[in-house]
């Protein structure tokens, strides 16, 4: 089904929300249009862990930038203070 926007006020004007975090005066519309399946196939793709995405990412940063290390301080500005506090909150028995 398309929507149009006598559909969107109609959507719109059924939805109830908690907290009023959505309003007329926001003018924020949640409209649910049927995706293409290549749309479908790209998002999944982006969404899973696919261990070739990451070995190549992981390879392309090391050609670049010569290790992982070196592209969090030149590129994302990390100091090693900020490297110590992501090594803790995201990586398993560190």
């Amino acid at each position: 089904m398309l929507y149009n926007a006598t559909n969107i006020e109609k959507i719109f004007d059924k939805k109830k929300t908690s907290g009023g975090l959505l309003s007329k005066k926001s003018k924020i519309y949640c409209v649910k249009l049927p995706k293409p399946e290549y749309f479908q196939e790209a998002v999944t793709a982006l969404m899973s862990v696919n261990p070739a995405y990451i070995n190549y990412t992981i390879d392309y940063v090391n050609q670049k930038y010569g290790s992982i290390d070196n592209y969090l301080e030149k590129e994302l500005k990390l100091t090693s203070g900020k490297k110590i506090l992501l090594r803790k909150y995201l990586l398993y028995n560190q």
